[in-house]
């Protein structure tokens, strides 16, 4: 059904600064004015509905190449039209890692519900070690650089990728976790770690990584997103950039946003990720 009348639903559009209760007409799959149908337009009442312009997600891992049983560029674009999603940033942590124009044209598909924007890696290889033929890679269609899973520690590289970057006009977003400083730990102190005696990551490792960041950005100009954010100390650097004037933005997971450490379970590994939970003053200030 492309043509029919929907009643009482909640229009958001905040382009436009609209949050009301509306009808709306569609013909044709297009929105248009109208006050009243034509006759014989079946009406559908939207009351509890939201209808908003769509959604952006700029962190999404479609697994394939390497893990399509998790996940493949279809079964992702599928889940993102049906949760109102029109465009995704893939990470470029596959299997083989994202380093190459051929990787970047292959995500690119055109007959998926959804308009996939792919991220490539920063690094060759996603090491850290050398930077990756970014010209290439934005030429054959790349949106962005990262290394997700990874952080770009080595200052130089990230300099210098970060420079390339701004010069071809593309953000860098950066894992930021400072190896050294997390540890391999895996849990935020507090009950958890205490009862169940894992290794601390310490909510430095991220926020030296942040703080990291903002000065390259300043350093470089180039557009700069830190990706999922986790503890307040990250919220008040990226505040204070962004306040500076740096191009600088940010992200947090959905989990993130609702769930602290001091309310993990037992010993449930579903509540292991990475980053880890932060504690309750971390979820209030992410939110």
């Amino acid at each position: 059904m492309t043509t029919f009348y929907l009643q009482n639903v909640r229009v958001l559009d905040p382009a436009y600064g609209r949050d009301e209760t509306s009808d709306l007409y569609v013909r044709d799959g297009v929105i248009l004015p109208c006050t009243a149908p034509p006759a014989g337009v079946p009406r559908i009442d939207g009351t509890g509905l939201l209808v908003a312009p769509g959604l952006w997600d700029v962190h999404v891992h479609f697994r394939d190449p390497g893990n399509g049983a998790a996940e493949t560029r279809r079964t992702g674009a599928a889940a993102a039209a049906a949760g109102g999603f029109t465009r995704v940033v893939t990470m470029p942590n596959t299997v083989p890692a994202g380093d190459t124009p051929a990787w970047v044209r292959e995500q690119i598909e055109d007959d998926l519900p959804v308009r996939i924007l792919p991220s490539a890696c920063i690094s060759k290889g996603r090491q850290g070690r050398e930077v990756a033929d970014l010209e290439a890679l934005a030429a054959a269609g790349a949106a962005a650089f990262t290394d997700d899973g990874a952080m770009v520690d080595d200052d130089t590289v990230m300099r210098e990728a970060m420079t390339r970057a701004r010069q071809l006009g593309k953000p860098v977003m950066d894992h930021a976790v400072v190896p050294a400083l997390a540890r391999n730990g895996v849990v935020r102190d507090g009950p958890a770690a205490r009862r169940l005696g894992l290794p601390l990551f310490p909510p430095e490792a991220e926020v030296e990584a942040v703080l990291r960041d903002i000065r390259l950005c300043r350093e470089t100009g180039c557009a700069t997103h830190i990706q999922h954010i986790s503890c307040a100390g990250s919220v008040a650097a990226l505040r204070a950039a962004r306040a500076e004037g740096l191009p600088v933005t940010g992200e947090a997971s959905p989990h993130h946003l609702a769930i602290a450490a001091e309310e993990i379970p037992g010993d449930d590994g579903h509540y292991r990720m990475n980053p880890p939970l932060g504690n309750r003053d971390d979820v209030r200030a992410i939110r």
